[in-house]
């Protein structure tokens, strides 16, 4: 893989490179002391929690579901970046040219591996960095992402027997639903459905899982069978509403639980 050369009539993208047609949020940041190892174009890193202003300091991210800051960029001078030295982070709305360590299809959204640097379809569980902007058909591919961080990803506490479950609403402040797992423990019968909706004095729904569906192991999310978005998915809520999970119908018998991580901007 080479880098890109200025003096070059087709230039190869590399890992780390922003797309300039896309004017996204870069950030000044210094790579941490307490950086072992230097930092690396195309590497995902969090942020430090010292110094009071000034540069943010970046360290690293050490495991897949560390809450990302952004991106190194790579620039025409450095290909490293070692404790001390500043470094351009991309941040959200940047388009950046990253590894695929898979086929992608393009529009999915995508997690990044923190010891390979690549970027793979999100699983549901690890960080989501954004989307893939281009598809990668194969391993080494590399694809342009679309970073979308400013995503707040919560668990909600586990729903025993399907009891009302609560997300606090903030005053003044819309929720906007994103995305969410529901895993599923025991097989679940009586009832009708379980719903994700706002916690308005009339409630919107945001997704609907029918009893079918709510089946020992069962990993639900929104394109998942047996599951109606409701139109406060992907939607900004009434200002100070929150999130609550409910049953429909007769009460349920059988089932354990029903775990719900829930992805959300507040704003």
């Amino acid at each position: 893989m080479t880098n890109p050369n200025i003096n070059s009539f087709a230039v190869t993208q590399v890992a780390g490179q922003p797309d300039l047609q896309f004017q996204g949020s870069v950030v000044t940041a210094r790579v941490s002391s307490n950086q072992a190892t230097a930092l690396v174009a195309g590497q995902a890193v969090k942020l430090e929690n010292s110094g009071l202003q000034g540069l943010p300091n970046v360290l690293a991210i050490t495991a897949d579901t560390d809450k990302v800051f952004g991106i190194v960029l790579r620039n025409l001078k450095d290909q490293t970046f070692a404790a001390g030295h500043t470094v351009e982070i991309a941040r959200d709305q940047s388009v950046v040219y990253l590894p695929a360590s898979a086929a992608i299809a393009r529009g999915a959204a995508v997690e990044i591996d923190y010891s390979t640097f690549q970027v793979t379809t999100w699983g549901g569980t690890n960080t989501c960095i954004g989307e893939a902007f281009d598809a990668a058909v194969n391993a080494g591919d590399i694809i342009r992402v679309w970073i979308k961080l400013p995503v707040v990803s919560t668990p909600a506490a586990a729903v025993v027997q399907v009891v009302d479950v609560t997300v606090a609403g903030v005053s003044g402040k819309s929720v906007k639903v994103l995305n969410y797992i529901a895993r599923v423990a025991g097989n679940f019968a009586t009832g009708t459905s379980v719903e994700l909706e706002s916690t308005n004095g009339t409630p919107v729904a945001v997704s609907t899982l029918a009893e079918a569906g709510l089946t020992d192991g069962a990993v639900l999310v929104p394109a998942s069978a047996n599951t109606t978005l409701g139109v406060g998915f992907g939607k900004a809520m009434g200002a100070g509403d929150g999130l609550k999970v409910v049953n429909n119908g007769t009460a349920q018998t059988g089932g354990t639980s029903i775990e719900f991580t829930i992805e959300y901007q507040q704003f």
